[in-house]
């Protein structure tokens, strides 16, 4: 009888212990995000590889705009608000991460409505970069 007890304890702890592998956005790959959001909408999917947590902004004529915080090892998705983006490309994102006084600033993006910016955020932040689908 304790044996069976064992077991089915064993068994409830692996089954749980699997569940806590799974990613926390839920989100596939940047094709699956991009398929999934509104057409008009452009999406910022940030993947934090640092060990801090992270405040995403998005960057438009000096003003900041807070999308949000991504905690360490695991990704967001951020929906940018519809007028950053603009055909002159003019936005920029930003992340800081928390506790630090560095700072990462992206190149100025073109991106159009319905694409998906893919931005991989590592440990040391010069080595972060991004794609858009």
């Amino acid at each position: 009888m304790r044996a069976m007890r064992w077991v089915v304890a064993a068994a409830l702890v692996m089954g749980l212990g699997g569940g806590a592998c799974a990613r926390a956005t839920g989100a596939g790959s940047p094709e699956d995000e991009l398929a999934a959001s509104p057409s008009s909408a452009i999406r910022v999917r940030v993947a934090n590889h640092n060990w801090l947590d992270v405040d995403v902004y998005a960057v438009r004529e000096g003003t900041k705009y807070r999308l949000g915080t991504v905690t360490s090892m695991t990704a967001q998705v951020f929906r940018l608000p519809s007028g950053l983006a603009t055909p002159s490309g003019d936005f920029q994102l930003l992340v800081d991460p928390i506790g630090s006084n560095e700072v990462f600033v992206t190149e100025p993006l073109l991106v159009a409505p319905g694409q998906l910016v893919d931005w991989s955020i590592e440990n040391h932040l010069a080595l972060s970069s991004y794609r858009v689908f």
